[in-house]
């Protein structure tokens, strides 16, 4: 089991209670497959603006919120509005650049959990993706690749 490190204070100078703390907790077995930070993702390596992987509703196109990392079994969104645990949907997230001839990638998901940042206000949520066709495994798979590929060359350039 490894336990992250929170800071006992918040900065009103309150003590985090103890079932916050126990949610910093992860138990290495549960997760499976490694996670990819968006934010390593760059149209060009030398390129250090920031794109965004918007999620939306598959079903009714609303905006639910942006994607801040990804890994073959899960996501974790960023959103202005609170995502009930236990909620499945079908998400298509809009990719940053088309990979091959496809611009989005859909997944049916299911809320694990939810939690508000106290300083932004903004919803952070935990998916566990629970069906996914074949050919979106595939540029999953791809997508999980460049990024991998444009963090490696981000430290590169950041190291030479």
């Amino acid at each position: 089991m490894l336990i992250l490190r929170a800071q006992n204070m918040c900065s009103e100078g309150a003590f985090v209670s103890e079932a916050t703390l126990r949610r910093f907790t992860v138990d290495k077995e549960r997760r499976k497959t490694e996670r990819f930070p968006t934010a390593a993702y760059f149209q060009e390596a030398q390129d250090w603006r920031r794109v965004y992987f918007e999620a939306f509703d598959a079903d009714s196109g609303q905006m639910m919120g942006i994607v801040e990392d990804i890994s073959a079994s899960g996501l974790r969104l960023v959103s202005t509005q609170p995502i009930k645990h236990g909620v499945a949907c079908e998400l298509r997230i809009r990719l940053p650049e088309p990979i091959g001839e496809r611009q989005n990638l859909t997944v049916t998901a299911r809320a694990l959990w939810s939690s508000r940042n106290i300083r932004s206000g903004l919803h952070q949520t935990g998916f566990h993706i629970i069906s996914l066709a074949n050919d979106q495994m595939e540029l999953l798979t791809e997508l999980l690749r460049r990024i991998a590929d444009r963090a490696r060359s981000a430290v590169n350039v950041v190291e030479n």
